[in-house]
């Protein structure tokens, strides 16, 4: 280690005994005794408004990545060098655990509330944010950067290179891009049902996609289109009557550009069957009988079988023709499940 890194790195040791989270600051004096980078809002909220007012941004949160010896960002495998706290919209966040001569990226992201959740281990569902950027991952400028020199540290175009004792602003910063709309009221889902704190109205809903932690709302209240999914993805939502802890009511919800479409709540769901789990080639039928009902459809194996209007249990379904297998499923309400075959 160099003797400017060793005493970047005791300046800064006072400020680790104190407090473990101190690499990260919102605090903006003026004064700096040790080597520092920062974020401003100004450089990179865009459009997007800072407030309290539906669809603004009210903290951010700011996550800083060294990038030293890469000629473009990449952050597979990495983990940050300093995370942020949530920061108010409109207060910039400074980093002291650099090292001068390194270089640094950044990655920011906007929430609609003053404390996000950013660990379901220590607060539930995490939340998500309703918009996102990047310092540091664009080409550079329009003139190329000299070749690197043997020896000496280098980085990517556009990342921000740690100065000794300078407080450093991050540059690069792509400006985020406001939704037109990005909350919607839950009670437009619930039509036909209605909120109600008794068995046969909807107290909460959740909200369930591949990937991503549940997201909760109760019946009533505004609901976050980030935390559904962006535009194309689609989405279960259940609705829960008081203190039940099954689901009654479910429907099936996308994400589209001018919001949130969801079919009607139902308290029963399908079932279907594909041929291409059950047929050995797409020409040719196959039948699928209910063991339980009794009801039996026919389908060409290029297709598939449904079973639809189906209580909320588990079903077994037995295959022939020119398909065969045992399948089996768990209805959900609102839900369209496909089977899970064994031949």
């Amino acid at each position: 280690m160099t003797k400017a890194a060793a005493l970047s790195r005791a300046l800064a040791l006072p400020c680790l005994l104190a407090l473990a989270a101190c690499g990260s600051t919102s605090a903006d004096t003026g004064i700096v005794p040790y080597t520092d980078l920062h974020v401003d809002p100004e450089t990179f909220r865009g459009d997007l408004p800072c407030g309290t007012a539906p669809g603004s941004m009210r903290s951010y949160v700011a996550k800083v990545w060294d990038v030293t010896g890469q000629e473009a960002v990449d952050l597979s495998g990495a983990t940050p060098v300093v995370v942020s706290p949530a920061t108010q919209c409109a207060q910039s966040a400074a980093f002291s655990l650099v090292e001068p001569g390194r270089f640094y990226v950044a990655t920011l992201d906007a929430y609609d509330v003053s404390a996000p959740c950013l660990d379901a281990s220590t607060c539930g569902a995490v939340t998500a944010p309703i918009a996102s950027t990047d310092c540091g991952f664009g080409p550079g400028p329009d003139t190329p950067a000299p070749p690197p020199v043997e020896g000496q540290l280098f980085g990517p175009p556009d990342a921000t290179q740690a100065l000794y004792l300078r407080r450093v602003l991050l540059r690069g910063c792509r400006p985020m891009v406001g939704a037109a709309s990005t909350r919607v009221s839950s009670r437009d889902l619930v039509a036909g049902v209605g909120c109600g704190l008794d068995a046969a109205h909807v107290e909460r809903l959740r909200f369930v996609r591949a990937g991503v932690a549940p997201y909760d709302v109760l019946c009533g209240d505004s609901i976050s289109l980030a935390s559904v999914g962006a535009v194309g993805d689609r989405a279960a939502v259940y609705g829960y009557a008081r203190g039940e802890q099954s689901p009654r009511w479910g429907a099936s919800c996308e994400v589209g550009a001018g919001g949130l479409s969801c079919g009607p709540l139902s308290e029963r769901g399908a079932v279907v069957v594909r041929g291409a789990d059950v047929c050995d080639a797409a020409t040719g039928t196959f039948t699928a009988r209910d063991v339980s009902g009794g009801a039996e459809v026919e389908a060409s194996c290029g297709s598939e079988a449904a079973f639809n209007d189906l209580s909320v249990a588990s079903y077994t379904i037995l295959v022939g023709g020119d398909g065969r297998g045992t399948c089996r499923a768990v209805v959900a309400p609102g839900q369209r499940v496909v089977a899970s075959c064994a031949r």
